[in-house]
Order: structure tokens, then C-alpha cells, then sequence
């Protein structure tokens, strides 16, 4: 059996996640193998506090589907937290989104697409994070195509957009 980085801390949450206010980036596959989705997971742990979810292109649950739909963050009325869009007037959280945030955890199921959003919210969250000394865990998933080779040419620098944000060279031995 596969078990994924929710899985894992589930079942043993590491102890430099103990106590601290989380926020995490997820959306509808965001589960574990029983279905239950990580905010649900991590709300009804003892030893962490939920403080704010924040959701990618295509909205929490899939609601904005449609392509190019942006969406607007509310307050979650079940789990009372923000839930932050980033696909709507922000694309990188912002000091005001973070600022009641110790640790960040990003569970995406992401294909491993240049032109899929998703590797490019968790890399602006990092970059996010980064600037304001927020320890990050990403949660490991496989990848649902499998492992293929690298290819492609390289993203030129002046081609970068949101579904293109940097350039990836694979050197291989």
C-alpha cells in the first residue's frame, strides 16, 4: 500500500508541527485513503491548530471547473478559518494571509505538467513562506500518469506566465 505524506502524518504528526498555527494548501483530492479530506484531518487533531486553508485554481472542490474561472476566498462556517483563493485577485498569499501563520503544508495531486497551476501556486506559497520564515511541508503523492522522461525545450524567460513560471533543465547522467 502507497502511503502518502497526509497518510504519514496522520498517523504520527511530526513534532515540529505540534502546537503550531497551520495553514494549508489543498483542494478536492486532498484526501486520504479513507476519503477524509486533509482540513478535516487536521482540524480534529489535538496536538495542531487549523488557522486558514487556502485553495488553488479551480476553487476548493472543484466549484470554479471551468477554465480560467477565478474565485473568491470566505469563512469556512463549519471548521471557522479563512479560506484563501489563489486563483482570484491573489496568486501568491500575501503578508495579511500569513501573518497568523507558524508552519504551512501543501497536499496538491498535480500531474507534473509544465502548463498545469498547480506547481506554480505551491511554487509562489513557497516563495511566500520563504519571505516571511514559514517552515513548509509538502505532502508527497504519486503522481497518477506514472513516472515519464523529461521532455521538451527549456521555457524561455520572456514566454513565463502562471502556467510557465521558470525554467527547467534536466541533466541527466
Amino acid at each position: 500500500m502507497v502511503k502518502t505524506g497526509l497518510e504519514i502524518i496522520r498517523n504520527k504528526l511530526p513534532r515540529q508541527l505540534k502546537g503550531k498555527k497551520t495553514g494549508v494548501l489543498c483542494h478536492a483530492p486532498s484526501v486520504a485513503s479513507d476519503f477524509c479530506h486533509i482540513t478535516d484531518i487536521l482540524s480534529e487533531m489535538k496536538d495542531i491548530h487549523l488557522s486558514a486553508i487556502f485553495g488553488p485554481q479551480h476553487g476548493m472542490f472543484g466549484q470554479t471547473q471551468d477554465n480560467m474561472i477565478e474565485w473568491e476566498g470566505h469563512k469556512d462556517d463549519r471548521l471557522h478559518v479563512p479560506v484563501f483563493s489563489l486563483y482570484g485577485k491573489n496568486r501568491k498569499p500575501d503578508r495579511d494571509m500569513l501573518k497568523n501563520i507558524e508552519a504551512f503544508v501543501i497536499d496538491l495531486q498535480d500531474v507534473g505538467a509544465r502548463l498545469y497551476t498547480y506547481v506554480w501556486t505551491t511554487k509562489l506559497c513557497i516563495e511566500a513562506c520563504s519571505e516571511m520564515g514559514i517552515p513548509i511541508w509538502i505532502l508527497d503523492r504519486p503522481n497518477p500518469i506514472g513516472r515519464l522522461p523529461y521532455d521538451g525545450p527549456v521555457l524561455k524567460k520572456e514566454y513565463f506566465t502562471f502556467v510557465g513560471g521558470h525554467q527547467y533543465q534536466c541533466v541527466t547522467g
